[in-house]
């Protein structure tokens, strides 16, 4: 009854989700600790559709949340079966309290927007599970960079002097300009294109410029405990990464639950517990500064 998986969230990449679905539901978390819950709902103009022998569009709605396992469930439309849903919203909020996560990785076809050069792949645009889906997708020639709204990463002191545009932009604007005047993407299909070498952090590492590897490595580096939640790594990679990972020691708290693998365990133990030191003392000031709000 219970269908089980992860695939990226793209474009940008900003974490490997985690999807449960059923023959009426899906369930959705970035993080293995909030999940959303989603039922198939067939609204009054889909059930006219029905009607005449037309398909309607597969659509959701957000019926309920966990987090923690705490339920919180949400007002529905009129048209909805409620006892169905809620009947659902517990079998769904038991079998979560027995997963083991992360869930396998299914999106094996991939969008890679090619180098201009050699047309190899350049950085990752999309993924999908299934091949008959490719063909929904818009042929974006185009990568996009978790931005600064999101990913917030530290400008130099001469950087802010001269009121620099963000690393994010930045490396976003060089890889698209790598990709050439008419840029071309391609799909790919993991299960059979062994021969070609993807770059496994989602964009090329291919850098020799010293200015465009240095805003290569402090996206990487900022990205770390995101891209540790990747099922591609090789050893070295991730170990490198969690090494990256021990400034970002809140994001290591959020996505930990969804690393496949850790290499240096005391090392991301260590993050850990600076990071419940801060939450607790970030807590701590929320609640002196709700104090003080009441008592005046």
């Amino acid at each position: 009854m219970f269908q089980t998986y992860s695939k990226r969230q793209l474009p940008p990449f900003y974490a490997q989700v985690q999807i449960i679905k059923t023959p009426k539901a899906r369930v959705v978390s970035i993080d293995g600790k909030h999940w959303e819950i989603q039922y198939e709902h067939i609204s009054r103009n889909q059930g006219m559709l029905l009607q005449f022998g037309s398909k309607p569009i597969k659509s959701y709605i957000r019926v309920a949340e966990i987090i923690e396992h705490e339920l919180n469930v949400f007002a529905l439309p009129p048209t909805a079966d409620r006892d169905d849903i809620d009947k659902h919203i517990l079998e769904i909020q038991d079998f979560i309290k027995t997963v083991t996560l992360p869930f396998p990785a299914k999106d094996l076809f991939e969008y890679w927007l090619l180098d201009a050069k050699n047309e190899r792949p350049l950085a990752l645009i999309f993924s999908c599970c299934e091949a008959h889906k490719i063909p929904s997708f818009p042929e974006k020639t185009a990568w996009t960079a978790l931005p600064a709204s999101i990913m917030t990463i530290e400008s130099t002191e001469q950087e802010k002097a001269t009121e620099t545009p963000p690393v994010n932009y930045r490396l976003e604007t060089l890889v698209n300009k790598r990709a050439g005047f008419k840029p071309k993407a391609k799909w790919f299909n993991r299960y059979t294109d062994t021969s070609e070498s993807f770059p496994n952090l989602l964009v090329s590492n291919d850098w020799e410029d010293e200015y465009e590897n240095d805003l290569y490595t402090r996206y990487i580096e900022h990205q770390s405990p995101r891209l540790l939640t990747l099922h591609c790594l090789d050893h070295s990679e991730r170990s490198h990464l969690e090494e990256c990972a021990k400034t970002h020691a809140l994001e290591v708290e959020r996505f930990y639950r969804l690393y496949p693998e850790v290499i240096n365990q005391p090392v991301i133990n260590g993050i850990r517990v600076e990071a419940r030191m801060r939450q607790a003392v970030l807590n701590q000031s929320l609640q002196s500064n709700h104090k003080r709000y009441r008592q005046q």
